[in-house]
């Protein structure tokens, strides 16, 4: 595969590729939910987030060895651009991906003869044009009924967020605890289409300010920042697919009218994470500590209220995109280690062990455990305290394995895997089928996990079904409790 020679070249080449893949997963359905629940699209939108340091490395103003850490790193324009530019194309290629697979639920559904595609294209004009022969006092009455399950998904996620650091003691009640935050994701977006469903201005400002307590309920559960803006970006990849009338279907003019929207949104995002790295350790040690709810939302709120807008010309604050949002950095490592044959790759091996993932830790207490701070010292070369816990992503952990194919060929599966829940998904929510809607929502969101191995992304998947399936009955009564 051609590479450029030049880093800065690489570094270009690698943000070029990953931004032509946002705007082709994003501009493939611009039907909205006629086609998606934005799950390909979240997928980006939290890849990006990751890999969001390198760019840094453009302004020329920007020197990483001003920062000891960085410093004491070796962090180089060499091994982030080698990092960008294998990112860039992994990202391209699961766009790919996305396209491989029939652009709407109702064309797929006319290719494979599913029968709950087919009543789900008939159901279309009802869900996206509200064209309703109930009479308002049913259709309230339904909304009503509807509107119970999806704060019951955010109970029952927010319940079980709460109760994670107790449950996660238990053998294999980790990885259920953990897809919790999958139910209150799933509970928001559904809530956010029932009210564009039954026209509800109320609910829809309610369910659009709501997401916005995601990254400031994870800070104070747990101390970190990231969970709860990933879970803000794929809401905002769901929100968006809504239609720009509900008379008609968003256009490339509507996006570009949106666009502004969107770079402001994101500036406010990058302020909200320098504010945060100013504050981390203060919150950090109150969280982390036996400490209240009550204290926890004391140091959060005074640290968060000592807000700070990203300065691009502030240097602190480049430091700090470059050293927590910056994965292609390990990426570029790995290539250059491997390429000066430090280490062999590991040809499969870590597939193996994500292959027994989903069995619980109860029945085989001794089962192998993939990646982790070792596992990326072992293809960096690069050292980490006993106490850092470090995220490769699939791109790190798919080069290791195979070389520079195995992030393309392994990202583009991973593409048309998500598109086909994607499409599955959207069937049932055009068929107003919310449970089974659900289910698959849920289970392609624990696929959106960009900086996880597999081996936890199927432990995930495993979680999620469990959680999904135990309280299914539940979330099918009229009733909350």
């Amino acid at each position: 595969m051609f590479r450029p020679t030049d880093p800065q070249v690489c570094l270009v080449a690698g943000i070029a590729l990953g931004a032509l893949a946002l705007v082709l997963v994003y501009l493939q359905f611009r039907k909205g939910w006629q086609q998606t629940v934005g799950l390909p699209l979240g997928y980006i939108c939290v890849f990006i987030i990751a890999h969001i340091g390198s760019m840094i490395y453009l302004l020329p103003w920007y020197d990483p060895s001003e920062s000891a850490y960085l410093k004491q790193a070796k962090v180089s324009l060499e091994s982030v651009s080698l990092g960008t530019w294998l990112a860039g194309w992994s990202a391209f290629s699961f766009s790919l991906g996305t396209m491989l697979i029939a652009n709407s639920p109702q064309t797929y559904a006319r290719r494979t003869g599913s029968a709950q595609g087919s009543s789900g294209g008939t159901q279309e004009s009802k869900v996206v044009n509200n064209a309703s022969s109930e009479s308002l006092q049913d259709h309230l009455a339904e909304a009503a009924t509807t509107y119970l399950i999806p704060n019951k998904l955010i109970v029952v996620g927010l319940l079980f967020l709460v109760l994670g650091p107790i449950l996660g003691r238990i053998p294999s009640f980790s990885p259920i605890a953990s897809s919790a935050k999958f139910f209150v994701v799933s509970g928001f977006c559904l809530g956010y289409f029932l009210a564009v469903h039954y026209k509800s201005a109320t609910f829809q400002l309610y369910y659009y300010t709501a997401i916005l307590v995601l990254p400031v309920a994870t800070v104070i559960l747990f101390g970190f920042l990231a969970a709860g803006a990933n879970m803000l970006a794929i809401c905002m990849a769901f929100y968006v697919n809504r239609p720009a009338s509900l008379k008609g279907h968003s256009s490339i003019g509507n996006w570009l009218m949106r666009a502004p929207i969107y770079f402001v949104f994101g500036w406010l995002g990058l302020s909200a994470f320098v504010t945060y790295m100013n504050g981390r350790e203060s919150i950090r040690r109150v969280v982390w500590e036996d400490s209240t709810l009550l204290q926890k939302a004391n140091i959060a709120w005074e640290e968060m209220s000592k807000f700070e807008f990203f300065d691009i010309y502030n240097s602190e604050h480049l430091q700090f995109l470059d050293g927590r949002l910056n994965q292609s950095e390990l990426i570029g490592k790995a290539i250059q280690f491997h390429e000066a044959d430090f280490i062999e790759f590991e040809m499969g091996k870590t597939l193996v062990y994500a292959t027994v993932a989903w069995i619980p830790r109860i029945l085989w207490p001794d089962k192998p455990v993939s990646g982790g701070s070792e596992f990326v010292s072992l293809h960096t070369g690069r050292k980490f305290s006993t106490t850092t816990t470090i995220a490769s992503g699939q791109v790190f952990e798919l080069y290791v394995n195979f070389g520079m194919l195995g992030p393309i060929v392994g990202l583009f599966l991973l593409g048309y895997i998500l598109r086909y829940i994607d499409i599955r998904a959207s069937q049932q929510l055009l068929s107003l089928r919310v449970g089974s809607f659900v289910k698959w929502h849920i289970v392609g969101l624990a696929f959106i996990q960009p900086s996880a191995q597999i081996f936890f992304i199927v432990t995930s998947v495993a979680g999620a079904v469990i959680l999904v399936s135990v309280t299914s009955s539940w979330l099918a009564r009229r009733t909350m409790l």
